[in-house]
């Protein structure tokens, strides 16, 4: 299973023309809901009645200079929604609309935002500061999330704090411009098998990237000429890699179910 999800080609199919249609008509709903003490503001989108939900569902986190309005500027909550799933994005404790509250257990927190939202097989999409959250929601909730999309998330010290990697040549597996980043020590990440898209720009390789690179059922995607926010560099592509790594997580579950 490792090795599908290395060679899967996550370009290999373009966003469906009727896409852009059926995004065209999908409501987004807003508010606050009290989570673990915390006032969130959200932005959440189902799919259609006349499509075809998918078993999993997709919970959208931001960076530092971000919100969940940026997923609605981008399109990625409507489009996320007209390809069937369940879309939740939020405004994190302190940022834009969600006031700031103190967050001492933020994997019980994440845990929490799942389970209040009625998510179903999450994927958790992370970017930059946002990895403060989802990479000790990881470490601890592995086996409960379908899937995982970091890009160039923060909070890499709870996994080097892991014990290290004793097979020298797994940083073999990695791509080649990320490798000289890979210094020891290096955790061992071999016990997360959770199904992992490593989305970064060209300008921002980094230790991040390339320390997640290394989690077993993980593939990067660069992000040519992106910066820190790739996803804002080449939305078309963003779209594109999520439709088909998302698709071939649906196909997973459906094969299992």
């Amino acid at each position: 299973m490792a090795r599908f999800w290395r060679n899967l080609d996550l370009k290999r199919l373009s966003l469906p023309e009727d896409l852009r249609l059926k995004k065209d008509c999908i409501s987004v709903n807003e508010g606050i809901k009290s989570i673990d003490q915390a006032q969130v503001f959200y932005r959440e989108a189902l799919p259609l009645p006349e499509s075809t939900s998918s078993a999993i569902s997709v919970l959208l986190l931001h960076g530092q200079m971000f919100s969940s309005k940026t997923w609605l500027d981008l399109g990625t909550i409507h489009i996320l929604s007209a390809m069937g799933y369940h879309t939740v994005a939020i405004d994190l404790p302190g940022f834009a609309n969600s006031p700031k509250v103190e967050i001492r257990d933020r994997a019980s927190f994440l845990h929490s935002v799942i389970r209040n939202f009625g998510m179903n097989c999450p994927v958790v999409i992370s970017p930059s500061m946002s990895g403060r959250f989802s990479l000790p929601y990881l470490l601890c909730n592995w086996k409960n999330i379908a899937g995982f999309v970091p890009v160039a998330p923060v909070g890499i010290e709870i996994l080097e704090e892991l014990p290290a990697c004793k097979d020298p040549s797994i940083k073999n597996e990695v791509y080649k411009p990320l490798q000289e980043f890979l210094y020891d020590p290096i955790p061992d990440l071999s016990h997360i098998q959770t199904p992992t898209m490593v989305v970064f720009g060209e300008k921002d390789r980094s230790r991040s990237s390339a320390l997640l690179s290394l989690l077993p059922m993980s593939q990067c995607q660069e992000i040519p000429n992106g910066r820190h926010p790739a996803y804002l560099d080449n939305p078309n592509l963003w779209h594109q890699l999520l439709y088909n790594f998302l698709g071939s997580l649906s196909n997973t579950y459906c094969l299992e179910s």
